[in-house]
């Protein structure tokens, strides 16, 4: 299926900040897959999303470029691919500690995500780019 197939998803800021804390937990599952480890209370996660209203025909994916190896994991059950209705890829820096995926739903809903965000880190990102795991404070 291509992107070209599937009708744009017109979500308006309001229902896309609505998911955000889908997207805190998808990212704290993704996180203990991968890394084998929970991430930490309160941890901040840096999150780009989007739908598939702004992509580019010849290159939808172009814009979700993570740097560095990654990996894509195969979603199927009774040996069909469900890649068609979410697929990701993500990698894992031990040496930064740092996580991050990029990952679409039903070819509509996309974006990159990554964590946690270190203090110096969260002062540079534009507004609207952070999430917060669990609860902030004692």
């Amino acid at each position: 299926m291509f992107a070209v197939d599937v009708p744009i998803a017109l979500v308006s800021k309001e229902t896309m900040d609505a998911l955000n804390p889908f997207f805190s937990k998808l990212f704290c599952a993704l996180y203990y897959k991968h890394v084998g480890k929970i991430l930490p209370n309160a941890s901040k996660i840096a999150i780009v999303k989007t739908t598939n209203q702004i992509l580019d025909q010849e290159n939808p994916f172009g814009w979700q470029v993570i740097p560095g190896q990654t990996f894509r994991p195969q979603i199927q059950r009774a040996g069909k691919s469900l890649h068609e209705q979410f697929d990701y890829n993500w990698m894992y820096n031990s040496e930064e500690e740092l996580f991050g995926f990029n990952f679409q739903i039903r070819f509509s809903l996309f974006g990159i995500m990554f964590g946690p965000v270190s203090d110096e880190l969260v002062a540079e990102l534009p507004e609207g780019m952070l999430l917060t795991t669990g609860v902030v404070g004692p």
